[in-house]
C-alpha cells in the first residue's frame, strides 16, 4: 500500500491540498473520499475542482440530495455523494458504473463504502480524519499502486 499523510490546519490548507492534487492527478482517476460527516470531504473536492480548472470554490457544493454534480465543459469532474444510498440496488450500481467507466473524467466519490464491491481496485482513497484542533484534519491518500503524481 502506498501512502501520503498530510496534516491540514484549517479549511484553507484542505482546499490547497485538493487544489494541488487537481493539478497533477491523471485523467480517469477514481477517488474514494472517506470521513465522518463534516470532516471536510466537500471542501477537499472544492480545492480539487479549482486545481482541475473546472469550477470556483463557491460553485462546488455537496451533492448529498442530488447524488451527482458534474463540473467542467466538457465534464472533467464528477462529484458523487452516496450517503443517502442505504442498501444499494441494481439501479444504483448501474448509473454509477456509467460514471466509473468514463476514461477522461475524474470521479470524487463520498461515502464509497456504501457500494465498495464495485469500486475499482486502483482507486485512490482519501481518508479525512479530525485532528487535535477544531479545524485540523489529517488527510491520508492511499493506493494499491505507486502514485502517478507527486505532491
Amino acid at each position: 500500500m502506498h501512502r501520503i499523510v498530510k496534516h491540514c490546519h484549517g479549511v484553507a490548507e484542505t482546499l490547497a491540498l485538493g487544489r494541488a492534487l487537481g493539478q497533477v492527478v491523471p485523467a480517469g482517476t477514481v477517488m474514494c473520499l472517506q470521513g465522518e460527516m463534516g470532516a471536510g470531504k466537500t471542501h477537499f473536492v472544492k480545492g480539487l475542482a479549482e486545481g482541475l480548472g473546472v469550477a470556483e470554490q463557491d460553485h462546488v457544493i455537496s451533492p448529498t440530495y442530488d447524488l451527482v454534480h458534474e463540473h467542467g465543459d466538457p465534464c472533467r469532474l464528477v462529484h458523487i455523494d452516496l450517503y443517502r444510498i442505504a442498501v444499494p440496488g441494481a439501479e444504483d450500481v448501474e448509473w454509477l458504473l456509467g460514471y466509473l467507466n468514463e476514461a477522461e473524467t475524474i470521479k470524487a466519490i463520498e461515502w464509497p463504502e456504501r457500494i465498495s464491491d464495485v469500486m475499482p481496485q486502483d482507486a485512490l482513497t482519501i481518508a479525512i480524519a479530525f485532528g487535535s484542533g477544531e479545524e485540523d484534519r489529517i488527510i491520508t491518500l492511499s493506493a494499491a499502486q505507486p502514485f502517478a503524481f507527486d505532491l
